[in-house]
């Protein structure tokens, strides 16, 4: 049943927060709720929300500030190493993550802290970092991406952001018995914005949507 509501809501999220939280559950939402209209700017740098005019935002809750409030809208986001074909035919298929160390590695340097990503793995039932040498830097997991394409080195990112290259003969995925799942991705807003009926519309859908998420997978799990 559609509602109501009318107004435009000003979202500040990544590239990647849109790809993996917001376009999979867009057309629902918008055909929920005809009258509300979304303003986004993808930035992957964290701007001031206040300050620049947003409702709120999306990103991972391990780069939140504290003094919002953050709403879980994902589950753990799958992630993934990569390279192109013509790479690894080149220097070789790294088989557990300590082979990366002597790899051509593409990182990417978070914009707001200016901290390089530490790229996380499972190994021998133990979550752990690595920090391998960088070929390449990028500010954006978009040029990370590209530039693995073009068969500079691996990257590792979220899935989700590179799921149509893996469709294609483009990107090769590595050691996925290792990849570690990224944080959730959260919905954030300052607390004079909580009363704003457009955020707190897109706020209750995007809760109704995880816990549909859930309740399949353990349906699915039940099945097995």
């Amino acid at each position: 049943m559609a509602r109501s509501t009318t107004g435009t809501l000003r979202l500040s999220l990544s590239r990647g927060a849109y790809i993996a939280a917001l376009a999979p559950v867009l057309k629902a939402f918008l055909a929920e709720n005809p009258g509300i209209n979304l303003d986004i700017s993808w930035d992957e740098e964290l701007v001031d929300i206040n300050r620049q005019g947003f409702h709120g935002g999306i990103r991972m809750g391990d780069v939140l500030s504290p003094d919002m409030i953050a709403v879980r809208i994902t589950p753990p986001i799958r992630s993934a190493f990569f390279a192109a074909p013509s790479y690894l035919q080149a220097f070789g298929v790294p088989e557990r993550p300590r082979d990366l160390l002597d790899h051509q590695c593409i990182r990417h340097r978070h914009p707001t802290s200016g901290k390089l990503r530490e790229w996380r793995v499972t190994e021998d039932g133990q979550d752990i970092s690595i920090d391998p040498p960088a070929r390449l830097i990028f500010d954006s997991a978009a040029g990370v991406i590209q530039a693995a394409r073009e068969g500079h080195g691996i990257g590792w990112s979220m899935k989700a952001t590179m799921e149509d290259h893996l469709k294609t003969p483009e990107l090769a995925t590595l050691l996925e018995p290792y990849a570690r799942d990224l944080p959730p991705f959260y919905l954030y807003f300052p607390e004079q914005n909580k009363r704003v009926e457009c955020l707190r519309l897109l706020v209750d859908f995007m809760k109704t949507q995880l816990k549909k998420h859930q309740r399949s997978n353990v349906e699915n799990a039940a099945e097995r």
